[in-house]
């Protein structure tokens, strides 16, 4: 799929982008040996398996019950979602797992409590969660560049998960794919560690460069 990276994607190619970002998740974990499930993500306090069940956990349970659990949880969201991930992975071994992720991403729509929240998003969500596991594993994992601008021009964008107040007064600038964004001082490095800074994970901070890294690594919370 040929993508003018110049203008926003249109919905229909970001969710061409997501299913073909999805079917790259499903190689990658079938590559990673079992021992190695258990090793820390760069989502924090996530495991490998606990990414994996996050996911399966969005797309395989059903809407309601899931929002039964968050309603019983005092209607904490990220609490209760990140509680979950975490029995999902626990209780689900890697063949599991991979099967669960398959059965809820192998298909042409996401369904469970992913199919009623904002479509937008989950391009940029479902990235950065790869490369949560990819990236602290050392697992290469070819992007198409048209991917990795999409997901940036919408991190930038969005409110509810921090990553537009953590690129304001910043010129954030992708040294590997055509993309800019913002003014003030710089931020540059490759668009997959830009992705998981603005995500919110502070394992990428020593990865970026320019007079405005430290104040992003601030933000980030690293000191």
């Amino acid at each position: 799929m040929t993508i003018d990276t110049s203008h926003p994607a249109s919905a229909d190619q970001l969710h061409r982008m997501l299913l073909e970002n999805a079917a790259d998740f499903r190689a990658v974990l079938a590559g990673i040996p079992d021992e190695r499930w258990d090793e820390p993500s760069y989502c924090a306090e996530w495991r490998v398996r606990d990414v994996v069940g996050h996911i399966v956990l969005g797309t395989t349970v059903p809407a309601r019950k899931v929002i039964g659990k968050v309603a019983a949880g005092g209607f904490r969201l990220s609490t209760v979602v990140g509680r979950e991930s975490r029995k999902m992975g626990d209780r689900l071994s890697p063949d599991e797992l991979r099967a669960e992720f398959r059965r809820g991403t192998d298909v042409d729509e996401f369904g469970g409590i992913v199919k009623l929240l904002p479509k937008k998003p989950l391009l940029a969500d479902n990235l950065t969660h790869l490369l949560d596991v990819t990236e602290p594993l050392g697992i290469h994992v070819d992007i198409p560049e048209a991917r990795l601008v999409a997901a940036l021009d919408l991190l930038v964008d969005i409110n509810d998960w921090g990553s537009k107040k953590r690129a304001k007064g910043l010129r954030l600038v992708a040294s590997d794919v055509a993309w800019s964004h913002g003014s003030g001082p710089e931020v540059r490095g490759e668009a997959r560690h830009l992705i998981l800074a603005l995500g919110g994970r502070r394992g990428v901070v020593e990865k970026l460069a320019g007079d405005g890294a430290a104040e992003l690594a601030k933000r980030l919370g690293h000191s």
